[in-house]
């Protein structure tokens, strides 16, 4: 078994890049000696043999190599080559955390350790590590101060070291992007290419307990329409953390809730969960009466709980839900105001009649709604069809207006003549609707009947009373 309190170092100064690099591994020496047992190969020392003579005098749980490197093998002083695929014993490495700022180690001699040799986990590059002159204390400043947590300090595990460079790095990146974008993208060109290989709950202070979570998370809402244009949107976002598959709750976990309206942050609140692991949010908002979708993130924070020689590490965790609000559309009435058919021409057997029909739109408090005419059609019929009325303000009154229409000059008793408003908003806050109606055109054949009966009458009499 590794020791966990002895660390190897390989850390050459030969010419400008690690003389450059040399300080930031130095300093990680200088942090944990007090604390560690550490085979310190340095400057000309960065050879094989003092690595190789160092870790199997200490058998360390970590080693940290600072140096040149290629696809397959890890260099030391004057390129001197420390480990290379296929030609390392399987001693040396297996069960040992590799912390490695070399380049392109990881792509073949990572994986070989991990892999072949049963190394508990690789940190290192697949790519070039490039960093500038200008910029060294971000770059290389990142490094140190991870591997120095790691050891004694809050990072824990290598899966923390590489969460702590890979967001430094993109913070960076940001900080860049705008004033200095060839320092930008090359952060980002070191973050993309760091690789962890093998166990990435790897320690070597503390032992990790780790623990995945859920939010146990319960969105209540209420969707209230306040006046036509206008809705007021609550909701409570409420739950638990918990460990996973357990009913054991994580108290004193930070808890962030981030609310979008239609894909934009809107609010980020903070909470704290109590001691039943309970967290809390309200959220009010007024927006228009269009639809929105409301999307709600809730994310955890790791919480470390550190005993003398262990820590309880509680993972962090997620959840999400969208709503879905519809649009709350107006339902608008139809007040009719007058509704008419005049006789423009009467023969036999069809007479020509006038419609008029005059009404307002009103909203559910009575208000007139001055919709745009081209929202509209009144349709009504006669015996040819359906006619399309013609359309007008007067004020706030829409009056249709349709001529020669045919009906029946006779009629035995009141008929029906059925007309049709549709309404068709392009305003998505109003709803569609069809508002069937009827004019009353009155019985006509009594008249005929009396006329017949008069002439009947007249007839009868001119019988009876001959003119002389």
């Amino acid at each position: 078994m590794t020791d966990k309190r002895s660390v190897v170092i390989s850390n050459p100064a030969f010419e400008r890049a690690t003389e450059e690099g040399y300080p930031y591994i130095h300093a990680i020496y200088e942090a944990i000696k007090e604390t560690y047992k550490v085979g310190y190969c340095n400057k000309e020392n960065a050879t094989k043999e003092c690595v190789w003579n160092k870790i199997k005098e200490l058998n360390p749980r970590t080693f940290i190599g600072f140096g040149h490197g290629n696809t397959d093998i890890f260099t030391g002083h004057n390129f001197d080559i420390i480990f290379q695929v296929g030609k390392v014993p399987k001693e040396l490495v297996e069960g040992k955390i590799f912390l490695m700022l070399s380049c392109l180690t990881a792509k073949e001699l990572g994986k070989h350790f991990v892999e072949d040799l049963n190394a508990w986990a690789y940190l290192g590059w697949d790519e070039e590590y490039v960093f500038w002159l200008s910029h060294k204390d971000e770059f290389l400043g990142t490094i140190r101060d991870a591997w120095i947590e790691f050891f004694i300090g809050s990072l824990y595990t290598l899966k923390d070291v590489y969460d702590y460079i890979y967001r430094k790095y993109t913070e960076y990146y940001e900080k860049y992007k705008d004033t200095l974008p060839h320092i930008a993208e090359t952060f980002l060109h070191d973050r993309d290419h760091m690789k962890l290989l093998g166990d990435e709950y790897a320690w070597t202070n503390k032992e990790p307990h780790i623990y995945e979570t859920i939010l146990d998370t319960v969105v209540n809402y209420s969707d209230e329409k306040i006046d036509w244009e206008t809705r007021r949107f609550e909701m409570q976002v409420r739950g638990k953390v918990k460990v996973k598959d357990t009913d054991i709750v994580v108290p004193n976990v930070k808890v962030k809730c981030k609310i979008y309206v239609d894909g934009e942050l809107d609010v980020e609140y903070e909470d704290v969960t109590n001691e039943k692991g309970v967290f809390e949010f309200y959220y009010v908002k007024k927006l228009n009466t269009y639809g929105h979708i409301i999307k709600v993130v809730v994310e955890s924070e790791k919480k470390a709980d550190e005993k003398d020689t262990e820590v309880d590490i509680y993972l962090p965790s997620k959840y999400s839900e969208e709503i879905h609000l519809p649009i709350l559309k107006e339902q608008l009435q139809v007040k009719i105001i007058e509704k008419k058919l005049e006789l423009v021409k009467e023969s036999f057997p069809y007479s020509m009649y006038k419609a008029t029909i005059r009404f307002q739109l009103v909203d559910k408090q009575g208000n007139v709604v001055k919709a745009p005419l081209e929202w509209l059609d009144v349709i009504i019929e006669d015996k040819e069809g359906k006619w399309k009325m013609h359309l007008e303000y007067e004020n706030d009154v829409i009056v249709a207006t349709q001529s020669g229409l045919v009906y029946e000059s006779i009629r035995f008793r009141d008929r029906k003549v059925k007309f049709e408003i549709v309404f068709k908003p392009e305003d998505p806050r109003y709803a569609e609707f069809t508002y069937t109606d009827y004019v009353i055109l009155k019985a006509t054949a009594w008249i005929y009947i009396i006329i017949a009966l008069i002439i009947l009458a007249i007839i009868l009499l001119t019988q009876i009373f001959p003119q002389k």
